[in-house]
């Protein structure tokens, strides 16, 4: 894993050293977050969906669904529905269920 990251990081221009050093902090975030447990990873257009949903989410500014909406290819109504999805998910990773659902 260490050399897939570092080789990514490179391929993305960082220099050789920069790169070793953001690979093992990668690294050391996954393990501390998912140590000892599965975790699963999406590929291919699921993953690539799911990186442009979170990056929809993180551009959005309150005001710019239409330039979203031209930026992604996407129509507006395709915009909303991906921003109330982050949204949902985003609330249930902050605020948990009262019944543990």
């Amino acid at each position: 894993m260490l050399s897939i990251l570092e080789a990514a990081f490179v391929r993305d221009g960082a220099v050789v050293a920069d790169a070793r050093r953001l690979a093992f902090r990668a690294v050391r975030a996954l393990a501390g977050f998912a140590g000892g447990r599965s975790l699963y990873v999406p590929k291919g257009e699921q993953l690539e969906t799911a990186l442009r949903d979170r990056e929809i989410w993180e551009r959005h500014n309150g005001t710019n669904v239409s330039e979203l909406a031209k930026a992604y290819h996407l129509t507006e109504v395709q915009i909303y529905s991906i921003l109330a999805r982050q949204r949902k998910m985003i609330r249930a990773r902050l605020q948990p269920g009262l019944f543990g659902d």
